[in-house]
């Protein structure tokens, strides 16, 4: 084979219809620019997203690597696939109005996958699904397990404690052993570890293996492995803590302990990923073979091109102005409960970007009320960056979701440093609706958007030393309802 004769072999079929697809991706960067933007963000501010930075160049290099088999590929356009385009379209319409960050970044991904498969074909699409598939970890997803990674964490830890005989008491998060306390903080649940572990171990298990079971199985462990790990580094920290009378372990000792112990899992992955390897498969070139070429026709690209701006177009045509509900949150508190008077609250929630709060006390109940005159992208009232309660003072022990006659709104037992015990409630309250789930809040805005009042809405949160009954909460979130 000629050098010549390599290099056209190496060079994709119908060159037009690569052009078109690049101009196609231009308009996909442009309709989906916000949450491009804001997903590059995070991985800019966040340490447990950093690696989004390196998943466009190891897509790049598994496209490159297969550069000898895709010459020989044919393409085709799939107009089957403008349907599930348009499904994904209309999501991310309704995402973008809701304003959650998540779901409009999945479904910009979604909708890539589908302009890449109507317009490259599905069999092409099919021969890189892997590559495809690894751009899902460009998004910043995982933050919400680590509640349940916290509660993993802390249970792992008493286990082993009590296998070697360290006497441990839990309360909540808050672990207690004879010289001193431990709580397994959010830094403490090992997310960060784990994304990168499942992002690691998914590229390792696809190079490395041929066989599905063999993926599947590898993958599996790079998922379990993390979180086994982390509850013997909390352990380990614990035991330190323990034997050096506190003296190790402590502050910023177990942030370096734990990157020397979660580097030696890694390697340890690794290791393990050496046996059952299969043998990399050969591309052969076939200069011969018959190249089929999808003749291009003008209106196909028309239609595409209309199909991926469609959400720049209906945002713009449906996205409601911040219409301001302005009120005195103060003065109306104080109307609707006469014994209010303003106090500092220990437990205080972390709302840091309402319009108003209110902080107080009236007979033996503690209150808090974070008001949103509307809802975007500054002020959001539910956001994965608020607190229920002040995590630096106080954690949970347990909690649970209680419906009342015209409210449903969430119950969680805390538990302070010093051992002070209290119970929390809190709910969302938009349009009189009380609610305590984050989706039916976010619809619940989404309807109030689309009326023209810009989603404003309430966090409420009261804390009692015992609890209130059903009839008691029942009283006291009808009085809420005076607020709108």
């Amino acid at each position: 084979m000629t050098a010549a004769e390599n290099t056209k072999s190496n060079t994709f079929p119908n060159q037009t219809k690569w052009w078109l697809f690049s101009a196609l991706i231009l308009l996909w960067l442009a309709a989906y620019a916000q949450p491009l933007i804001d997903m590059v963000h995070v991985w800019n501010s966040s340490n447990t997203y950093t690696h989004g930075f390196f998943i466009p160049v190891i897509f790049s290099y598994l496209i490159w690597r297969q550069r000898h088999s895709l010459g020989q590929t044919p393409l085709e356009f799939t107009p089957i696939f403008l349907l599930p385009l348009f499904l994904f379209q209309l999501a991310y319409v309704c995402s973008a109005l809701l304003g959650i960050n998540l779901l409009q970044q999945i479904f910009a991904y979604l909708s890539l996958l589908s302009i890449a498969v109507c317009w490259l074909g599905l069999r092409f699409c099919k021969s890189i699904s892997f590559p495809l598939f690894y751009l899902v970890f460009c998004i910043p997803f995982g933050e919400e397990f680590v509640p349940q990674l916290q509660d993993i964490t802390a249970h792992l830890s008493v286990i082993m404690l009590n296998i070697v005989n360290i006497p441990v008491y839990q309360e909540g998060l808050y672990l207690y052993i004879p010289n001193g306390t431990f709580e397994v903080a959010e830094a403490c649940a090992g997310i960060r570890f784990l994304i990168a572990s499942i992002a690691l171990g998914t590229l390792y298990a696809y190079l490395n293996y041929q066989k599905l079971w063999k993926r599947i199985l590898f993958i599996a462990i790079a998922c379990t492995l993390p979180i086994l790990a982390n509850g013997i580094r909390a352990f380990g920290i614990i035991l330190i803590g323990h034997y050096s009378d506190m003296q190790h372990a402590t502050g910023a000792d177990h942030l370096v302990y734990g990157w020397f112990f979660f580097a030696f899992i890694i390697l340890l992955l690794f290791w393990l990923g050496q046996y059952g390897r299969d043998p990399e498969p050969q591309f052969t070139s076939c200069n011969n073979a018959p190249r089929t070429v999808d003749k291009v026709k003008i209106l196909q690209p028309f239609a595409l091109a209309l199909m991926v701006i469609f959400p720049l177009i209906a945002l713009n045509t449906l996205n409601p102005s911040n219409n301001s509900q302005n009120i005195q949150l103060q003065h109306q508190l104080q109307q609707t409960f006469t014994q209010l008077v303003p106090t500092t609250l220990s437990w205080k929630p972390i709302f840091a970007d309402a319009h108003q709060t209110y902080q107080g006390k009236y007979a033996n109940i503690e209150l808090f009320v974070a008001y949103y005159e509307y809802d975007n992208k500054t002020h959001e009232l539910v956001s994965g960056m608020h607190r229920p309660f002040n995590i630096e003072n106080w954690t949970r022990s347990s909690g649970q979701r209680l419906q009342l006659e015209d409210a449903t709104i969430q119950s969680l037992d805390l538990v302070s440093l010093s051992g002070e015990n209290a119970k929390l409630y809190y709910w969302y309250q938009v349009n009189a609706q009380q609610l305590s789930s984050p989706i039916w809040v976010k619809l619940a805005q989404l309807t109030s958007k689309f009326k023209g009042m810009g989603g404003a809405g309430f966090f409420i949160a009261i804390k009692t030393e015992e609890s209130l009954s059903q009839t008691d909460l029942q009283q006291i979130t009808s009085r809420f309802i005076l607020l709108e």
